[in-house]
């Protein structure tokens, strides 16, 4: 991996990193919280992947900071779903950007919640959320040159859709 140091980005070391193994990383981070969860409320959770892999989307980044985005937008999808469900991660190209779409079969978000599911602080898991999760979410993929954006209907799910910029610089496929 390439370190590069940026000044403009407060310090922090960004690297040069397949986008895709940090989400199976933070898949497999996961899967023990999945699986507690299965056994002690006798449900079924899947987790699921789309996209054809014929590139490695490669993108600057804090490792670390991009595999707690997926862990805390996983965990919050799994608290979603208290009878089971489906979490679909999709990764494509589009332009200069890899697109990044995680979705749940969970109970879906209020238009309020929709709206402030960003904001620090917010929580719907009182007292047990901090209501700091989405927040970090929101800033790192911000600090990571990103966009983020929510889409959720009450009953039909939440998708947390992101785009963050691909590196000139890419992978050869194995």
């Amino acid at each position: 991996m390439l370190r590069i140091t940026d000044a403009d980005e407060g310090g922090s070391e960004y690297v040069l990193a397949d986008i895709q193994q940090i989400i199976d990383q933070a898949i497999e981070f996961t899967e023990p919280r999945r699986r507690k969860m299965a056994q002690g409320k006798g449900v079924e959770f899947h987790i699921g992947r789309q996209g054809v892999v014929t590139w490695k989307p490669v993108v600057k980044c804090n490792p670390v900071e991009m595999r707690e985005v997926f862990v805390n937008i996983i965990n919050n999808a799994l608290n979603a779903m208290p009878d089971g469900g489906v979490i679909l991660l999709h990764t494509r190209k589009n332009n200069g950007n890899v697109l990044i779409n995680i979705t749940d079969t969970g109970h879906g978000m209020t238009e309020d919640v929709k709206k402030r599911v960003f904001d620090p602080f917010f929580t719907t898991r009182s007292p047990e959320g901090t209501g700091l999760g989405m927040s970090i979410v929101y800033g790192v993929i911000k600090r990571h040159g990103g966009e983020l954006e929510v889409q959720s209907k009450v009953g039909n799910g939440t998708s947390f859709i992101m785009s963050i910029p691909v590196a000139s610089v890419k992978f050869p496929v194995p």
